[in-house]
């Protein structure tokens, strides 16, 4: 997602405008926690509910 199209989110469900610095500052400081969720090992099985 672009910064722009998260900048639309809270705009449009919460009615709050969120500045693009910040919105740049909270996704590089969440970075490191995406990737490392990204690269987790999966359980072998996934049942479906």
């Amino acid at each position: 997602m672009t910064v722009r199209d998260i900048e639309r989110h809270p705009h449009v469900t919460l009615g709050v405008d969120v500045a693009p610095a910040a919105i740049s500052m909270i996704t590089d400081a969440m970075l490191e926690e995406i990737k490392a969720w990204q690269t987790r090992p999966l359980d072998p099985v996934w049942p479906i509910i």
